[in-house]
């Protein structure tokens, strides 16, 4: 059924067909093959100076005590940007339900009930 929905979508002129999964590996091979999907562009997971530049952007312009991004960057390995986003949302949370700057126990109790719910163990993960 998939496989005749997505041709039924590359008949149709001027529109665009673009598929994301996460788990490649267990795509048949007759749905992504050349003429259905023509490109298969994979997406890695932030390095640690990428995953810096996150939290540098995600905290710009909020109210921030002191914090040692480095290591938090290199804590939050495994993480993806949406994945930070989340965790800085919920210690900008924490910190503003305390009348506070976000500081480092914010942080670190984000990261606690992030990896409790998502099972993040400084394990990579892939898309």
């Amino acid at each position: 059924a998939f496989v005749q929905h997505v041709e039924k979508i590359r008949a149709t002129p001027s529109v665009v067909l673009l598929g994301a999964t996460s788990r490649m590996d267990t795509l048949e091979a007759a749905a992504i093959r050349p003429g259905r999907f023509d490109w298969h562009i994979p997406l890695h997971q932030p390095d640690t100076e990428e995953r810096l530049a996150v939290l540098e952007h995600l905290l710009a312009g909020r109210p921030v005590g002191e914090l040692d991004l480095p290591a938090w960057a290199e804590r939050t390995k495994g993480c993806s940007a949406a994945d930070l986003t989340r965790i800085v949302n919920a210690a900008a949370l924490a910190a503003f339900n305390r009348d506070d700057t976000i500081g480092e126990r914010h942080l670190a109790e984000a990261i606690r009930r992030f990896e409790a719910t998502e099972r993040l163990h400084e394990t990579a993960r892939s898309w």
